[in-house]
């Protein structure tokens, strides 16, 4: 789709910009999980973790690891988040 790759494009520019940006790194990942390209996904993840280590960057790579039934990085990830986040209620389930 050629909406779907003008996006990317502009996910990629923002990412050579500002590289540090997680939120760009998020959202190309979960781009390209909905399009079934995992092994480009994951170290996509990986980076927003390593830019900023918060809640949000562990649930997105939790639930992708669930997702592709890596369970125990999965429980590994969801720990984190609930160790940032306590009161996270989609970390318990």
């Amino acid at each position: 789709n050629k909406d779907i790759g003008s996006a990317l494009r502009d996910l990629d520019h923002v990412i050579r910009v500002h590289p540090q940006c997680q939120r760009a790194y998020l959202l190309k990942a979960k781009t390209l999980i909905a399009l079934n390209k995992n092994s480009e996904a994951k170290p996509l993840l990986d980076k927003a973790i390593e830019v900023l280590p918060d809640a949000e960057a562990y649930l997105c790579r939790a639930q992708f690891h669930q997702e592709t039934k890596d369970y125990e990085a999965a429980r590994e990830d969801y720990q984190q988040v609930i160790a940032k986040e306590p009161k996270s209620l989609i970390a318990y389930q």
